[in-house]
């Protein structure tokens, strides 16, 4: 009869110790892929809520505003701002633009965020001045409003396609008659990052109100809106779960080093 080989008590503690490290390993991973799975549905959840990016502004042009200060596109980074493309001259359209943005901007008098951009469609004749004198016309608030030409005259044609390139404007047709021109009359709603969120024809006859309500509920989403974070908390856990497997891996290395030496 053999005799059995008494029991080891720093074996049975080295390998207690490694069934908890494996245990603790399964459960970070658990926790992980749980805390994974319940960011991404929210975060797909609030994208899903936000106005969609139609296009990200990368290119800019020099400017003058209507007291004939350099303005670039880029001062307004950090705003949520509106952005019309009309000219002083036009009979009718252009008009409606601006007062129909102009109610707009009512519905929001203590937003700090939310400005407003209108910019000509034909510069040489809507200089700094004549721009002035159609802002007071239209008690247009300089503060919030940017009324914007270009530096020189002769530039129509590199703004027109700066509009059309860099901002996704309809191209501007030259017509006869009074109206002069044949232009694009939406709006366009860029976040603080300089990203086109929507284009609205507020002059549109088939759903003014809804058009304007889905406005409003945008401008409100993009002056509530944070920036976007990275989903800390699991990094955070990952980052610890490394550590634990890299601690884990040389527990258990030494446990075989000394079970091998005591096997020898």
């Amino acid at each position: 009869m053999t005799n059995s080989p008494e029991p080891n008590p720093d074996l049975q503690k080295r390998n207690a110790t490694l069934v908890l490290i494996l245990v603790g390993i399964i459960a970070l991973g658990a926790v992980v892929a749980f805390n994974y799975t319940v960011v991404i549905k929210r975060q797909q959840a609030e994208d899903a809520q936000r106005p969609k990016f139609e296009h990200r502004i990368e290119q800019d042009m020099d400017f003058l505003n209507e007291e004939g200060e350099p303005f670039r596109l880029a001062n307004m980074q950090g705003k949520v701002y509106l952005v019309s493309y009309v000219f002083t001259q036009c009979p009718s359209q252009c008009s409606g633009v601006i007062e129909s943005v102009k109610e707009i901007a009512a519905e929001f008098p203590d937003a700090q965020r939310l400005e407003f951009v209108a910019v000509s469609l034909e510069p040489d004749v809507d200089r700094p001045e004549v721009l002035k004198e159609w802002a007071q016309l239209h008690e247009i608030d300089n503060e919030k409003w940017h009324l914007l030409t270009t530096p020189e005259t002769g530039q129509t044609k590199a703004l027109h396609d700066f509009m059309s390139e860099g901002l996704w404007f309809f191209r501007v047709n030259k017509v006869d008659g009074p109206e002069k021109y044949e232009h694009d009359q939406r709006v366009a709603l860029v976040d603080g990052s300089g990203n086109i969120r929507g284009f609205f024809d507020l002059l549109d006859l088939q759903a003014p109100e809804a058009l304007r309500s889905a406005l409003k509920t945008q401008i409100t989403q993009l002056l509530d809106e944070k920036p976007q974070r990275g989903p800390w908390m699991i990094w955070m856990v990952v980052a610890f779960g490394a550590v634990f497997l890299i601690f884990g891996s040389i527990v258990v290395s030494g446990a075989n080093k000394k079970r091998s030496s005591g096997v020898q």
